[in-house]
């Protein structure tokens, strides 16, 4: 029945649509016959190999790749007939070494390419072809770049091979060969066309082969015009299409049959799903028994379609398919994430990675296969440091461009999910790219510059700034038009005593530092660095006395982009006097400046961060006439911001960025108020604070914290306690952010005491509460909440509360686990959850607990030493 299929069905590369979903019906059949023979212990073998071929040519029809159970059977029936020689045997190994590629399994791809070799008297001619074709693509998937030109280069294929000459020349175009490429491809399909043209009925064959030659060659022709385009001959044309659209071989048609379904939204298949119904509280459940994914079976056969007819996704900067290629490497970087993610390479789309290699697939990986598949990519970015110095490539979108820019990302990801070990290993590999001459090439290394470095290892802390300290400096100029890589030292995460640690001796770097900062080519940089060390403790008490005096010039601070002019209050100075009347002047002069409701960007709203930052620090400094200048400018700003929140307008699609700033703003104005104890408002200042918040309630927006002190000024009658267990449980998530802000901010600084303790007990009850049922909103800050208050104030951490907390963690040690079934949405937030569920448990004083609370805890602090935890969650408790 399969060879009386074989001999009936058309002969053309690739079939379309119709034809293989119902080869793809008789597959199934002859499958489970072959699954049912391989089962018998004492099966005849007679002819079991020719049935085996001509599966196997099934499934390369139906372009489905080899799946685990197919390839368990083929094991199986050539285990048995091991001392066959044939062409059908080649054949069917052929098929072998193609899976093993893409499945990513160089060893067992070795064993039968071995096994091939050691057959070639037996091999026809296609399949002479065949294995070169497979040692390039093999190359190819191995980023072998010197390797797969080489291979190219003594890959000799004739204009009348016309199928080789296809697939050749896809290749040679990817890795940036176009002119031989273009050259092989035009003689090939002027060979073709000969041919076709005296042939009473044109060869099917070769009709479906002209398709794709005549899209590859006008795809080439878009990025090296060659002679024929210049004398205005042209190698496709409509008629010829009507052509191909007779005998159902038009590689546009079949091409948009993939790319209109793996552009879509992709819904992930399940096997058991449950669904709300019409009726109150009731859910219907379905189970799929042995239902087909075939949003994964299309990818598969797209990629195959794809690798057959041999047109790549990119040339340079011209794409076709790229985003089809990205949706399919969504669909099966489950079961093929090396084959998903070099077809991200090869369509040149880095966004595409956080797609295609989710928490959900990573979660699958134990360290051990991630530390391997990093190593993999190590060396394949390495590698593409010599093509970068033999081949001057700049700006160019090739292969070798596009393999350094995507596997940066694509490990940006994996350093979430390697062993501590492979972290040191990332680590030199980062050091080797920022020392490289190469380096505009690596700049994407700044993905996992900002993953592996905050969540580097707590106890290699020291030795990673150590090594930070040996990394170049960067060029700040260059920089801003992102043209060097960032500085690693401004991805570190703050530490909890920040400024006040000092170092008890100086290092050489450091010295080095200080010298350089005075220069006047590396100044600005040196001294970006030097502030970065303070942050992190690393300056001795003469070089923070020497910084704080050297940064201070001409009556105000000289700092490099992104500090704000506050950071001088964390250096020692003789001119302490000076730079608080700076900074109160210059803040209440920026806050004026700044009172229109235009969108402000991250990093537009500092003012009110630089006001939070000397409020804390020396809040009375600022005069009574500074005061009302600042609350009527935050009250002309609040107006405007308030404004366009009700004519409707949003800011780049987001609605709620106004009420953000206008919290922003509202936060700040409490912790300056607050902190003034020398101050009295005027009658003035009152009506302004007044309008303030009658402007705020008129658009729901409640900041527990402003609203409890001013009523005191304002004398009105404020019920302090119920607002603030409202605003925590309020269902406007940007109202009970504020609430847990004003918290958190009132537990770090104990000895400001912007709360009374009672409040802070109340609220942390409440807190307790959310922890305790489980409720995802804000279940991540009520946790980060609670872990302050272990560290800053366990004192409030009564016997009820702390049992709502354990509570809670008892029943987030399952339910925040991440598995496959997750989308980057929902890993997303088990993620935040489980990281600071680990944090808490970390700090909360066991002694002080139940037996059954110290189990909990016991539980949550393995989670942190768990080798299979992400390292956010395993490196996050500082």
């Amino acid at each position: 029945m399969l060879r009386k299929n074989h001999d009936s069905c058309p002969k053309v590369l690739t079939l379309s649509a119709s034809n293989r979903i119902k080869l793809r019906h008789l597959l199934s059949t002859a499958h489970a016959i072959l699954a049912h023979h391989c089962a018998q212990k004492d099966a005849d073998t007679e002819n079991e190999m020719a049935y085996l071929y001509e599966y196997n040519w099934l499934n390369e029809k139906t372009l489905m790749p080899l799946l685990d159970s197919d390839i368990d059977l083929y094991q199986k029936v050539l285990a048995r007939n091991s001392d066959i020689r044939s062409s059908e045997k080649c054949a069917i190994l052929l098929s072998l070494l193609r899976s093993f590629r893409e499945y990513g399994d160089e060893e067992k791809w070795n064993i039968k390419y071995v096994e091939l070799v050691a057959m070639k008297a037996y091999f026809t001619a296609e399949q002479q072809e065949q294995i070169r074709w497979e040692e390039c693509l093999h190359s190819l998937f191995r980023y072998e770049f010197q390797k797969l030109k080489q291979q190219l280069k003594k890959w000799h294929v004739s204009p009348d091979q016309t199928l080789w000459a296809l697939r050749k020349s896809g290749l040679c175009a990817e890795v940036g060969e176009y002119d031989v490429a273009l050259s092989l491809l035009q003689n090939s399909l002027s060979n073709l066309r000969q041919r076709i043209s005296h042939q009473t009925r044109p060869d099917t064959f070769l009709v479906s082969l002209e398709s794709p030659m005549m899209k590859l060659q006008s795809y080439i022709s878009e990025i090296r015009p060659s002679d024929a385009e210049e004398k205005n001959i042209t190698f496709v044309d409509e008629h010829r299409r009507t052509v191909h659209r007779q005998y159902e071989v038009d590689w546009a048609d079949e091409n948009k049959y993939f790319t209109s379904r793996l552009e879509a939204h992709w819904v992930p298949f399940q096997t058991h799903e449950t669904k709300p119904r019409f009726d109150f509280g009731v859910n219907s459940s379905t189970t799929h028994y042995g239902g087909e994914d075939k949003e994964r079976i299309v990818a598969f056969t797209f990629l195959q379609f794809r690798e057959e007819t041999g047109i790549p996704f990119r040339l340079e900067n011209y794409v076709d398919g790229a985003k089809a290629a990205c949706g399919a490497a969504e669909r099966i970087a489950l079961y093929c994430p090396l084959w998903a993610i070099l077809t991200v390479v090869r369509a040149g789309e880095e966004k595409f990675i956080e797609n295609a290699l989710t928490r959900g697939v990573l979660s699958t990986w134990t360290p051990k296969e991630t530390d391997e598949c990093c190593q993999f990519y190590i060396d394949a970015v390495l590698r593409t440091e010599l093509e970068f110095t033999n081949h001057k490539t700049a700006g160019g979108n090739t292969f070798v461009t596009k393999a350094a820019t995507v596997l940066l990302e694509a490990l940006s990801e994996l350093c979430s999910k390697c062993s501590d070990e492979m972290m040191v290993q990332l680590l030199d590999f980062l050091k080797k790219l920022y020392s490289s001459p190469q380096k505009d090439h690596y700049l994407q290394a700044a993905s996992l510059v900002k993953r592996l470095i905050p969540f580097y290892p707590v106890g290699l802390h020291r030795e990673l700034l150590l090594q930070l300290l040996t990394f170049p400096l960067p060029n700040l100029e260059r920089l801003r038009i992102h043209r060097d890589l960032l500085d690693p030292f401004g991805v570190l995460l703050a530490r909890s005593k920040g400024f006040k640690v000092e170092s008890e001796k100086s290092c050489q770097e450091i010295e080095q530092l200080i010298i350089l900062s005075q220069s006047h080519d590396n100044g600005l940089s040196a001294l970006n660095r030097l502030l970065y060390c303070g942050e992190q403790g690393l300056l001795t008490s003469d070089q923070k006395k020497w910084l704080g005096d050297f940064i201070w010039k001409d009556g105000k601070p000289h700092l490099p982009e992104n500090w704000l002019d506050t950071v001088c209050l964390h250096f020692p100075s003789q001119r302490e006097r000076d730079e608080i009347q700076y900074l109160c002047q210059s803040i209440t002069n920026k806050i004026e400046e700044n009172t229109s409701g235009v969108i402000c960007f991250p990093g537009d709203n500092d003012i009110f961060n630089e006001l939070v930052n000397v409020s804390f620090f020396r809040a009375d400094e600022f005069t009574s006439e500074e005061t009302s200048r600042i609350l009527e400018a935050s009250k002309e700003r609040i107006a405007d911001l308030s404004d366009n929140i009700s004519r409707g307008i949003d800011a780049f699609g987001d609605e709620g960025v106004f009420a953000s700033q206008i919290y922003q703003i509202l936060h700040a104005l409490w912790i300056f108020t607050t902190l003034r104890s020398q101050w009295t408002p005027t009658e003035k200042d009152c009506a302004v604070m007044s309008v303030i918040i009658t402007q705020c309630d008129s658009h729901h927006i409640s900041h527990h914290g402003i609203k409890r002190y001013w009523s005191i000024f304002l004398k009105q009658n404020f019920e302090s306690k119920k607002d603030l267990e409202h605003s925590l449980r309020s269902a406007d998530t940007k109202r009970a952010h504020s609430c847990y802000n004003v918290l958190a901010t009132t537990i770090c600084n104990p000895d400001k005491r912007l709360l009374p303790d009672d409040e802070l007990c109340i609220g942390l009850e409440v807190v307790a509460q959310q922890i305790a049922w489980g409720v995802p909103k804000q279940l991540a800050a009520a946790l980060q909440t609670v872990s302050f208050a272990a560290e800053y104030r366990p004192d409030l951490l009564t016997t009820h509360p702390m049992e709502l907390i354990l509570t809670g963690l008892s029943q987030l040690l399952e339910q925040t686990r991440i598995s496959s079934d997750d989308t980057v949405a929902t890993a997303s937030e088990k993620g935040d959850i489980r990281r600071w569920a680990v944090i808490l448990a970390t700090k909360i004083d066991a002694g002080k607990i139940s037996k059954d609370g110290q189990e909990i805890l016991k539980d949550w602090r393995a989670v942190s030493q768990d080798k299979d935890e992400f390292a956010e969650i395993r490196n996050g408790q500082r």
